[in-house]
């Protein structure tokens, strides 16, 4: 079986879309998904530009959220083919089945158990959740549930937890900030203030529930503490802010990757009174249990109507990650895999 995929050969540099193919019958726990929508994060581009070091399964296929169809289940008794499923890089129910690899006519392409930027994908069962039949207004919008909203979701529900989040401060409001602030506001009613330097990025999440907005240049003006603070950008500065930003017994969930090289300074006194700092992976999301609830929130959010995706071929994969780069997009970037 053949399919277009766009392969990371070098760190750094610009994905190749090639013609892949798999070699191999679908081992135990493994489920081959025909790909409708992909989400590009942030996190795709921390890959590209090794932001955790040498990356050592060059070359290799990308992406970790997106909506698709089973075609081939396999030997799996958690999904069956033909169901729409929800492909998310956090572990939920079933099997951690092998990683799949891939071949082209220069060689051997690895993947892990999720590799979302190609037309299909062999997919490790843990990774896949069932979700009801979709409707076409809204695959751009759960395209984007298996990262940025579950991370998201768990981070608040999970991590800082319902006590802490009269008042949140936002760091970013790329695409996992934006799903941040907008389940902030609406699900968890919290008064959300955000700090963005992109004006389109901020008015954008002003639509989404932010009350009060700024750039790094004005946050002198910010008086208030805050019971917790999320960072969706890695960047050491802002991290320390939103450290210092909050009360005693408030909390700070770093959602964002920091590079390797890169390091952060805080005042540990803090921590011996009740303030904590955690790193969070995944936010501790339950796919089985948080998507279900996710998706209803994207159903019948009263902000459904201005969520803002932008659609690209894979063809123009590049491009998408030029303009997330560039900061001047708004909304999420989305491969559309198939019209």
């Amino acid at each position: 079986m053949k399919f277009k995929a766009a392969v990371l050969r070098s760190s750094k540099s610009p994905l190749e879309v090639e013609t892949v193919s798999i070699v191999e019958s679908l081992k135990p726990g493994q489920v081959l998904v025909e790909i409708q929508r992909t989400g590009i994060c942030g996190s795709q581009i921390g890959e590209i530009d090794a932001v955790k070091g040498l990356d050592p399964y060059l070359p290799h296929l990308l992406g970790h959220e997106a909506i698709g169809m089973v075609i081939d289940k396999g030997d799996s008794h958690k999904v069956s083919n033909g169901d729409q499923v929800i492909l998310h890089w956090i572990k939920g129910s079933g099997r951690n089945a092998e990683p799949p690899s891939y071949q082209s006519t220069s060689g051997r392409i690895n993947a892990g158990q999720i590799a979302t930027f190609s037309e299909y994908a062999v997919v490790s069962e843990n990774r896949l959740t069932k979700v009801p039949d979709c409707s076409p207004l809204y695959l751009d919008a759960w395209s984007t549930v298996g990262c940025a909203y579950l991370t998201a979701y768990g981070t608040i529900k999970r991590i800082i937890g319902s006590e802490r989040l009269s008042r949140t401060l936002v760091l970013g409001g790329g695409g996992i900030g934006q799903a941040t602030v907008s389940l902030l506001s609406e699900v968890f009613h919290s008064t959300v203030t955000l700090i963005e330097p992109a004006k389109n990025r901020a008015e954008y999440c002003r639509q989404l529930g932010a009350k009060q907005i700024y750039d790094w240049k004005d946050t002198e003006q910010i008086g208030e503490v805050f019971d917790s603070s999320i960072d969706t950008t890695g960047i050491p500065d802002a991290i320390e802010f939103g450290y210092n930003a909050l009360h005693n017994s408030g909390i700070i969930a770093l959602i964002g990757v920091t590079p390797s090289e890169k390091k952060i300074s805080i005042d540990p006194m803090p921590l011996h009174y009740g303030r904590e700092i955690i790193g969070v992976y995944g936010g501790n999301a339950i796919p089985d249990q948080d998507i279900p609830e996710i998706i209803d929130y994207l159903q019948h959010s009263r902000f459904l109507k201005h969520l803002m995706h932008s659609n690209f071929s894979l063809e123009d994969v590049n491009i998408a990650i030029d303009q997330i780069r560039s900061g001047l997009l708004v909304g999420r970037a989305i491969l559309n895999l198939k019209p």
